[in-house]
């Protein structure tokens, strides 16, 4: 067999160069795409958790009338005769006084339906004024629910034109 004289043309430099730069771009690109994603998901996790957390805090905040049984626990102060002990009892602000004002006997000379009503006006009014704080709370917290959403969505499309290289488009 007879000996083949192969000659092959030299080397592309320029080629070669461009075709290695690609290569080294997409590379670079895919560690920080796979970076960029994880970062973003971690970012998603805890945004879509804590708005869930508030979304659900305030939605019950709203709607507690629909799952609440009627009744309010009040926690107050009453002296040793099962009196309950409010301001008119107490002359001052220190502990002392209010003290002194469980200690006592209650006084059973006191018209009872008049003190009973103006207790239950007191309590009527703290309550509402309580309800309407409740309610302001839950709009707030749906409020930073719905901002914390469209924080981690505006965070999505902003981020998601740059996961992708540039040499693709």
């Amino acid at each position: 067999i007879p000996t083949c004289s192969i000659e092959c043309e030299p080397p592309r430099k320029q080629l070669l160069n461009d075709a290695s730069e690609r290569c080294g771009c997409t590379l670079e690109w895919y560690i920080h795409s796979q970076w960029m994603g994880t970062a973003l998901a971690f970012v998603i996790y805890l945004c879509m958790n804590i708005a869930r957390v508030l979304f659900f805090a305030g939605l019950t905040r709203i709607l507690w009338k629909q799952i609440h049984p009627e009744r309010f626990t009040v926690v107050a102060t009453c002296n040793s005769d099962g009196a309950l002990v409010t301001s008119t009892h107490v002359s001052g602000n220190s502990h002392q006084d209010l003290m002194l004002a469980i200690q006592t006997k209650s006084n059973k000379s006191q018209d009872e339906a008049t003190s009973h009503n103006e207790l239950s006006a007191t309590l009527n009014a703290k309550l509402d004024r309580c309800i309407r704080n409740f309610y302001r709370v839950g709009v707030a917290l749906l409020v930073a629910s719905i901002v914390v959403n469209m924080m981690w969505l505006s965070f999505v499309l902003l981020i998601s034109r740059s996961l992708t290289p540039r040499v693709w488009l």
